[in-house]
């Protein structure tokens, strides 16, 4: 591990619970606004393999994809704003998808822990994850 790794991941060690508990506010907050603005969250009930809810939780990912798919737009376009402001649209989606799933259910981990623990875990990595491209 490099050693700005080895200092990042002592600072989200050190913080993780401060940062998941920040993330976790923010996705409540953004799932909020949504559902205050007549859109469909995705609730617990949505996930399940061959069950008919699937297909909303499914449209929800197809929907970060769609604003993964507009960045690439604003790249080619050279619009750097514009690019950054669909990023923040996939992130506003996920963070609104994740709390769907979590609230109300007793998960081992919330995402906002799930989050710090991969950066934590992707800090081990190395360079390029050991690939060559």
């Amino acid at each position: 591990m490099s050693e700005p790794n080895q200092e990042n991941k002592a600072r989200l060690e050190l913080n993780i619970g401060h940062i998941s508990m920040w993330l976790n506010r923010l996705c409540a907050v953004t799932e909020s606004i949504n559902r205050n603005n007549g859109f469909d969250t995705v609730k617990w009930s949505d996930w399940g393999g061959g069950d008919p809810n699937t297909d909303k939780l499914l449209a929800k990912i197809a929907l970060m994809h769609e604003e993964l798919s507009e960045a690439v737009t604003e790249v080619r376009k050279g619009t750097r704003e514009a690019c950054l402001e669909e990023l923040a649209d996939c992130v506003i989606r996920c963070m609104d998808t994740a709390q769907g799933l979590h609230a109300g259910v007793a998960l081992e981990h919330s995402f906002g822990e799930i989050l710090v623990r991969k950066l934590i875990k992707n800090c081990d990595r190395g360079y390029k994850h050991g690939k060559r491209c």
